[in-house]
C-alpha cells in the first residue's frame, strides 16, 4: 500500500531479523545517489517531516479502527436477536455519529503529502510544511472529538445498552 514510508539516510546500518529466537544480522550501507546533490541538513528536514507524517496517518489509522470496531459491533447488535426497538434506534443513530466522524478522517491528504515529501531527495517545500502543519492541527481536533464522542456518546449508549440488558460496545477488539 502505498505510501511505503519514510527512507533512512545515507550511513551505515545493522538489520536483524528474529525468527523462532534465533537472530541473523548483516551490516547495510546506504548511500546517496550520486547524481543527487542535496545537503545532509536538508535530508534531515525531509526525514523529520516524512516521520512527522507517518505518525499522523499512524494516530489517523488507529481512530478509524477504533471507529470500524464499533461499526462491527453496532452491526452484530443489531442483527442479535436481543435488540429491541429501542436498542435498534440507539445503535443506528450512534453508527450514523460514527460515520460522520469517520468521514472527516478518510481524506487521504496525509498519503498524499508523505508521497510528495518522500518523492525525491530535496528539502522539504514550505508549502509542504505549512500543509502538514494544518492537517497536524486538523487531526489533533479530530482526536479531542473523538474522546469527546467516546466519553459523552459512547459511554451514554452503553449506559442504555445495559440497561436493555445488551451488552455494551468498546472500541478496542
Amino acid at each position: 500500500r502505498e505510501p511505503e514510508g519514510p527512507l533512512v539516510l545515507p550511513g551505515d546500518y545493522r538489520i536483524v531479523l528474529t525468527v523462532d529466537g534465533k537472530s541473523y544480522s548483516r551490516r547495510l550501507k546506504v548511500r546517496m545517489d550520486p547524481r543527487v546533490h542535496i545537503t545532509k541538513t536538508a535530508l534531515k528536514d525531509q526525514l523529520s517531516l516524512a516521520i512527522g507524517i507517518w505518525n499522523a496517518m499512524a494516530d489517523e489509522n488507529a481512530l478509524m479502527k477504533e471507529v470500524d470496531t464499533l461499526n462491527a459491533q453496532i452491526s452484530g447488535l443489531e442483527k442479535g436477536s436481543g435488540a429491541n426497538a429501542d436498542a435498534i434506534a440507539a445503535l443506528s443513530a450512534f453508527g450514523k455519529k460514527l460515520e460522520s466522524f469517520r468521514r472527516k478522517l478518510n481524506t487521504g491528504e496525509l498519503s498524499g503529502l508523505e508521497s510528495d515529501v518522500m518523492s525525491a531527495d530535496r528539502e522539504p517545500t514550505s508549502q509542504m510544511m505549512e500543509s502538514f502543519k494544518t492537517l497536524a492541527t486538523e487531526l489533533s481536533g479530530a482526536k479531542k472529538d473523538w474522546n469527546a464522542i467516546k466519553m459523552k456518546d459512547l459511554s451514554g449508549l452503553n449506559r442504555q445498552l445495559k440497561k436493555m440488558g445488551m451488552t455494551g460496545l468498546s472500541p478496542v477488539a
